[in-house]
């Protein structure tokens, strides 16, 4: 990438766009507003509650589709509309080729139109006015996300209003410079896309390696040549024949979940002593504080029944990221909970890391999810979790296989962290590159 950066060249004269995020243009370049490159389409809903709206054939784009896309064009959406309910909201059909933006929860998702659909109200359609290159004004309006969320107001939500988006400046060129630009950005980030996904997929190898590490030592342990009996539990198989199997809630004193403080007229809030531990807040099997939920002293006491201790084993049981696990350390307190949170409180702390490795299982995950009631979202009752099945040899032979796991995870865990840098380096330097080309910062039409 060095030597990419220096074989890059400027254009040979620049001048002051007036647009802070644009900064200096090729000369020649020309100041756009965007409704004079685009027709700006709004979106609209049909009646909900009319069903001959609905499961149709129509795409109906909203920002949920966009922002779950994992390519730069969009052809199907999860709900669809029918000609009835087409013709009896204000959405309108656009063009294969135009751009949808969402312009509200939240400003700045962007795919190109895959095929001719409609949107909700919460995208707008940019069809083009003239035979410009779709790639070009993509890849640019890609980059202006930062702009574009700047231009949204509003309290209860940020929208972006039609007349905002409509004002915003781009900036264009002749036809065929716009192809060489696309063309050059279609090539490289190609490669760099290419490359994060080798990476990616090197990942999850390494974490079906870590896994299976687990797997193997908590329900084998570490003598390949230990004599085996079977567990009793079809599910489990075969265990060493001097362990037992309990269940969870026989090596528990407490196995609970918290409550949520508007039941009870109180508030979450942004700061304070009392951290407020939410599903959001376990990831990677650790408590992560990048989202930070607070509650006041008072809300704490009434709610005294889910206050956490050091060594609390914390288990998601509701939601997409149910059977995620971590363990309460005391530097995470004074802490509580909520209802999609449980927390299991061992009768012999000394089992807490070999439970927590138990609980981080394939065999755990697959029962967790085969087990969840699954309704408007999965949940796992508290009942269903104390009776899980868990392997139990003596406490000495379960702080080596903790020390054996510790010592083989942190060195996969390690290469996973390293791997996901470059990723993250790889992903800023395809953002910049897009950057660089498309305010002209570079000239490629030699490329």
């Amino acid at each position: 990438m060095t030597s990419t950066a220096r074989s890059w060249k400027p254009y040979p004269a620049y001048k002051d766009s007036g647009v802070e995020w644009l900064g200096k243009v090729p000369e020649h370049w020309e100041m756009k507003k965007v409704k004079w490159i685009f027709k700006v389409i709004n979106g609209s809903t049909p009646k909900t509650g009319s069903s001959e709206y609905w499961d149709g054939d129509i795409t109906w784009v909203t920002p949920d589709d966009l922002g779950q896309l994992h390519s730069d064009t969009i052809y199907e959406s999860a709900r669809k509309i029918t000609e009835s309910g087409y013709k009896n909201c204000g959405t309108t059909l656009v063009p294969a080729g135009s751009l949808i933006l969402s312009t509200r929860a939240p400003i700045g998702h962007l795919a190109i139109a895959g095929t001719d659909l409609c949107t909700n109200q919460g995208c707008r359609a940019l069809v083009f006015k003239h035979s410009d290159i779709t790639r070009y004004f993509y890849y640019q309006l890609l980059i202006a996300h930062s702009e574009l969320e700047s231009w949204g107001q509003g309290s209860t939500f940020r929208e972006l209003s039609k007349s905002k988006l409509e004002s915003i400046e781009l900036v264009s060129t002749q036809i065929e410079e716009q192809r060489a630009i696309a063309l050059y950005l279609d090539d490289r980030t190609q490669k760099i896309d290419s490359l994060i996904e080798k990476k990616q997929k090197l990942i999850e190898l390494l974490k079906e390696e870590r896994a299976a590490v687990i797997n193997q030592a908590v329900t084998k342990g570490l003598d390949p040549g230990a004599p085996m009996r079977d567990s009793g539990v079809e599910w489990l198989g075969e265990v060493p024949k001097h362990w037992e199997v309990k269940k969870i809630k026989h090596i528990s004193n407490i196995i609970s979940k918290g409550t949520t403080p508007s039941t009870i007229g109180k508030d979450v809030k942004d700061s304070g002593r009392i951290r407020f531990l939410k599903a959001e807040n376990i990831n990677k099997n650790q408590i992560s504080f990048s989202l930070g939920y607070f509650i006041d002293d008072e809300t704490n006491n009434i709610l005294k029944r889910s206050q956490l201790k050091e060594n609390d084993i914390l288990f998601v049981i509701a939601g997409a990221t149910i059977g995620k696990v971590a363990i309460l350390k005391i530097e995470h307190l004074p802490a509580n909970t909520n209802q999609a949170v449980s927390f299991i409180r061992l009768n012999n702390f000394g089992n807490v890391k070999f439970t927590w490795f138990w609980l981080q299982s394939t065999r755990i995950n697959e029962l967790t999810w085969l087990d969840a009631v699954q309704s408007a979202q999965p949940n796992l009752s508290m009942e269903r979790l104390g009776n899980f099945n868990i392997p139990y040899p003596q406490l000495e032979e379960q702080k080596e296989i903790v020390n054996f796991i510790e010592s083989e995870t942190a060195r996969i865990d390690h290469t996973i962290t390293k791997i996901e840098k470059e990723i993250e380096l790889l992903q800023e330097y395809r953002t910049a590159l897009i950057s660089e080309v498309v305010t002209g910062k570079i000239d490629v039409r030699d490329d």
